[in-house]
């Protein structure tokens, strides 16, 4: 039996939570450069399995449209 495809509801798009980091780059001239990391879940698979075979597939899609 095949496991069951993503599922995602407004809920779970709606919980985003942000934070805050920063770096200092060799060649920046001494900028520092400061990053928001937004996690906004995307999907619930069944298993770990389906989740990274998910998560490669959305890196692809990514890299195919950058």
């Amino acid at each position: 039996m095949s496991e069951p495809g993503p599922r995602s509801n407004a809920r779970m798009l709606n919980d985003v939570s942000k934070s805050y980091d920063k770096s200092l780059w060799s060649g920046d001239q001494g900028m520092w450069t400061v990053y928001e990391i937004v996690r906004r879940p995307v999907a619930k698979v069944a298993s770990e399995g389906a989740a990274l075979d998910l998560i490669s597939k959305l890196e692809r899609a990514d890299k195919a449209t950058s």
